[in-house]
């Protein structure tokens, strides 16, 4: 089989206020279903772009599947139950905070380049970001997230 590439994005609704805190949800959960439903590969790439500086760092957690029994409401601390914990497969740390580069347009990019597996799921990859440390977004849109790797790799 030949390797396929992917990239997809999705753009979580925030809150302006209050700031987040140290292990809130940053955006709730996302799903990246569209190239990774029942297929596995490698995700290689991790991109954050926001409309302001962000001040924490986040921690990028992955699921193979949706983890339903967890709660990830935006801005209230994130809390992953234990009958998930087999679907999430990595949780990363993302140090937005010291690495972002000014992309234009008033944005600003943060990319993590990883070699991280994940395996077949029938419901695709699910994402939570999670702040470690202070965040302050200043509307709704300020924050977009993607993923990008290759399937049958």
């Amino acid at each position: 089989m030949a390797t396929e590439f992917f990239l997809q994005r999705v753009v979580p609704t925030v809150s302006a206020t209050p700031d987040y805190a140290d292990g809130d949800s940053i955006g709730g959960l996302a799903n990246f279903t569209a190239m990774t439903t029942g297929r596995s590969g490698v995700i290689t790439r991790i991109g954050i772009q926001t409309a302001v500086t962000l001040v924490g760092n986040v921690i990028v957690h992955l699921f193979n599947g949706n983890p339903s029994a967890s709660t990830f409401t935006d801005n209230a601390a994130v809390s992953i139950h234990a009958n998930d914990a087999a679907k999430r497969f990595a949780s990363i740390l993302c140090l937005v905070a010291s690495e972002q580069l000014d992309a234009g347009a008033g944005l600003l990019e943060y990319n993590k380049y990883v070699t991280q597996p994940f395996p077949q799921s029938s419901s695709g990859i699910y994402l939570a970001l999670e702040a470690a440390g202070a965040a302050n977004l200043g509307s709704a849109t300020d924050i977009s997230l993607w993923i990008g790797g290759e399937i049958g790799a």
